[in-house]
């Protein structure tokens, strides 16, 4: 019979950060309060060393205004009105948007910035006919059996693309972390080079 796999657990070396002793690379997640996990996350997808893989997620952390004893295993893709949005999924379902229609938006135009991105999206306006008081697209004229001549005589106007974002306020009481948190990593990647470069010297 097959025995079960024991996990060997890894010996815990003491490490300096910032000019500062801690026994274990946990030790110093838990002062900072920054997940391993997290960390490693880090090192893995962007070819960094244990430091600067730190120093990007605190920096970012302090700059975001997260209190350096709660413990976060990410960081957040915004605030807005002071309540924290996890992941894109979570301020497109809480604003009535498609995932995709954020991203296509925010790639199409260039920004780095959730909140810059609906902010954006916020001011967007298309046209349309008016009957009868009601927005009408020229599909529906066509439906109500107004012809491709007659229906360009109905009076047009502007309307909000994104109806769902009007009166919302993502300037005030609003943070935006993923913009933070590039503009952190682009300054300390070019400070530091890839940790496959370091491991070469």
């Amino acid at each position: 019979m097959s025995q079960p796999i024991r996990q060997v657990n890894r010996p815990e070396f003491a490490i300096e950060y910032d000019g500062k002793m801690y026994a274990s690379k946990r030790q110093l997640s838990r002062e900072i309060g920054i997940s391993t996990g997290c960390i490693h996350e880090m090192m893995v997808n962007n070819d960094l060393d244990f430091e600067t893989a730190v120093d990007i997620l605190l920096e970012t952390k302090d700059r975001i205004g997260i209190p350096r004893e709660k413990m976060i295993s990410g960081l957040p893709v915004c605030i807005i009105d002071g309540r924290t949005y996890r992941t894109v999924q979570e301020v497109a379902c809480e604003f009535h948007l498609s995932t995709n229609a954020i991203a296509s938006y925010k790639n199409k135009n260039g920004y780095t910035g959730m909140l810059e991105t609906l902010c954006a999206m916020q001011e967007e306006t298309k046209e349309c006919y008016v009957v009868d008081g009601e927005a009408k697209t020229c599909n529906e004229l066509l439906k109500m059996g107004y012809t491709s001549s007659s229906y360009r005589q109905v009076p047009k106007k502007r309307i909000p693309r994104y109806p769902q974002l009007a009166g919302k306020d993502f300037v005030n009481n609003c943070v935006d972390a993923m913009k933070i948190y590039r503009e952190v990593k682009e300054e300390r990647m070019e400070q530091a080079p890839p940790f496959c470069m370091q491991q070469q010297k």
